[in-house]
C-alpha cells in the first residue's frame, strides 16, 4: 500500500507537458522552449498579444483536466498512505500481542 502510494503520488507531481504541434502563439513556458533567439520570442508574444476566446477556453480546459487528474491522484495517494500506515500499526501490534512473553 506504502509503495502504491508513492507511485501514485508521484504521478501527481509529474508534469504533464502539452504536445501541441504547429502554433506559433505563445500560451504556455513549453511553447517558448522551441524558439532560438530573443526576437523570435518577442515576435511570438506579438502574435500571441491579440488573443481570441477559442485558445483562451482551450487552455482553460487542458489546464482544469490536469489538475483535475493531479487533486484525484493526490486524494488516492493519502488514502493510500494512510491505509499502508494502519495495515503496519496493525501489523505491529499483532505481533507484540502473539511474541509477548508469558506472565
Amino acid at each position: 500500500m506504502a509503495l502504491a502510494s508513492v507511485v501514485v503520488l508521484a504521478g501527481a507531481v509529474y508534469p504533464r507537458l502539452d504536445r501541441r504541434k504547429g502554433n506559433d502563439a505563445v500560451m504556455y513556458y513549453a511553447d517558448v522552449l522551441h524558439l532560438e533567439s530573443t526576437a523570435a520570442v518577442a515576435s511570438a508574444l506579438m502574435k500571441s498579444s491579440t488573443l481570441d476566446l477559442e485558445r483562451i477556453v482551450d487552455q482553460l480546459q487542458r489546464v482544469s483536466w490536469i489538475v483535475g487528474q493531479k487533486y484525484r491522484l493526490i486524494r488516492w495517494g493519502f488514502w493510500l498512505l494512510l491505509t499502508g500506515t494502519v495495515a503496519t500499526v496493525s501489523a505491529v501490534l499483532i505481533n507484540i500481542a502473539l511474541v509477548a512473553p508469558p506472565p
